[in-house]
C-alpha cells in the first residue's frame, strides 16, 4: 500500500514539474503574455458582472 502511494507521489511530481516547465515556456514567449493579459481582462469582465 505505501509503495503504491510513493509511486503515485513520484508520478505527480513528474507531472507537476512538466506542467511548470510548459507554463514557464509559455510565459516567456511574447505571444503568451498578450494572451495572458487578454485572459485577465476577460476574467475581470466576468467578475464585474
Amino acid at each position: 500500500m505505501t509503495k503504491n502511494i510513493k509511486e503515485k507521489i513520484k508520478e505527480n511530481k513528474a507531472l507537476m514539474s512538466f506542467l511548470i516547465r510548459v507554463f514557464f515556456i509559455f510565459t516567456q514567449s511574447p505571444f503568451a503574455t498578450n494572451l495572458g493579459t487578454n485572459l485577465d481582462k476577460e476574467t475581470l469582465r466576468v467578475d464585474i458582472r
